[in-house]
């Protein structure tokens, strides 16, 4: 029903939720959606005439201006929450950073979500921290035209290592520190460390010591280092540093958008068409 404006009203969205035992996907994008109607997701019943009741896996309720915190809260704090794998609620500009803050609470309890879309709504970096810290099963992240700034890039950083997607379109509070800190790069440092890893590996037969340090090193490496898409479109305070740790962090990348970054030079994105080989979108 998406797109069809004011078409889901309550009572169709509890008739909706008790009659199809084996509905996984919900696209109630732009219809008109109130906090009413997701109280009705919660309260689905889990069992219907002794049948388990399939949980919703798919989510999708963006631009549906009259959502706010309390059915995001609704919805994400009950058992209905329990088998998300995607969640879209981009658009919904009334929800804030409380929404997140007070949902996403439990890592098991979103182990199973890869997919989340909170564009153009109002988070900062108090939300996102909380998103970081229990949805390490992360894959695609959308946050376009959003508050986030660099420290939360740093929080995404130190847990989100299962990362693919990565979309910021005109978050322009991002700088270079920011990216680095996504990528865990230290510009001071470079590869050196790596190299020198990469040596130890090589050898035939390595010391005990050797071992010791690699078991170390692998506990310590935090960054979002499986990157394959990259928007930083309109993210104008973006520059050449942030493209040189992309160059060595995200060797495997098949998308890139730097339009409207006028502060990356022909060197750092020289480097990118070394490393990078992969890229099928540029």
């Amino acid at each position: 029903v998406e797109r069809c404006p004011k078409a889901v009203t309550t009572p169709l969205m509890k008739r909706v939720m008790h009659s199809f035992k084996i509905l996984s996907v919900l696209d109630v994008t732009g219809c008109g959606v109130r906090d009413e109607a997701l109280e009705e997701i919660r309260m689905r019943p889990r069992f219907a005439a002794n049948e388990a009741v399939k949980g919703i896996e798919t989510l999708l309720v963006a631009d549906n201006d009259l959502i706010t915190d309390i059915g995001v809260m609704a919805v994400l704090k009950s058992s209905a929450a329990d088998s998300l794998k995607v969640l879209d609620i981009s658009g919904c500009h009334r929800i804030t950073d409380m929404a997140l803050m007070t949902s996403f609470q439990s890592a098991s309890k979103f182990q199973h979500l890869i997919s989340l879309n909170i564009s153009r709504i109002n988070i900062t970096s108090l939300g996102i921290a909380h998103v970081a810290k229990v949805c390490h099963s992360l894959v695609t992240f959308i946050a376009q035209h959003t508050l986030i700034n660099d420290p939360s890039l740093y929080h995404m950083g130190k847990t989100l290592k299962k990362l693919k997607t990565f979309d910021i379109e005109c978050c322009t509070l991002v700088t270079n520190d920011g990216i680095l800190s996504l990528l865990d790069y230290d510009m001071d440092m470079g590869d050196d460390l790596e190299q020198e890893l990469k040596a130890i590996k090589a050898k035939r037969f390595r010391s005990k010591a050797d071992m010791t340090r690699l078991a170390t090193e692998a506990q310590k490496q935090i960054g979002c280092r499986s990157l394959t898409s990259i928007n930083l479109k309109g993210c104008y305070n973006v520059g050449k540093e942030a493209m040189i740790a992309i160059a060595s962090r995200a060797p495997g990348l098949t998308s890139l958008d730097i339009s409207g970054l006028n502060r990356v030079d022909n060197n750092s994105f020289l480097e990118v068409s070394k490393k990078c080989l992969g890229i099928k979108r540029l």
